[in-house]
């Protein structure tokens, strides 16, 4: 470099790679008709970022589940609510999966 405040410097390609392993974390819960907004699951372990999350109602009981995720960064929790066949609120037993990293 020169004193002079007229010099130039060039940088070649830069390449970044980054990897983070995928991380599973598995669960059950209770579900509740009353809990207002839904029944709150919390992670069992913690993710930057969630990309999947997989719920399955126990039992034989034509019933619908639906989850409540906000996602962003370093999420700690979803919500899960379960309707019967008319759209009314039930309790049940679930089984969850999420994927993220």
């Amino acid at each position: 470099f020169t004193s002079d405040g007229l010099a130039v410097c060039s940088v070649g390609p830069l390449s970044v790679s980054l990897t983070a392993k995928q991380k599973t974390d598995t669960g059950s819960a209770s579900v509740l008709a009353a809990d207002a907004g839904g029944t709150v699951i919390t992670f069992n372990q913690s993710f930057l970022s969630v990309v999947s999350i997989n719920v399955t109602i126990n039992g034989t009981a034509a019933r619908t589940v639906v989850y409540d995720f906000a996602g962003g960064a370093n999420p700690t929790s979803f919500k899960v609510l379960v309707f019967d066949m008319s759209g009314t609120r039930q309790n049940a037993s679930v089984s969850w999966t999420a994927r993220g990293y």
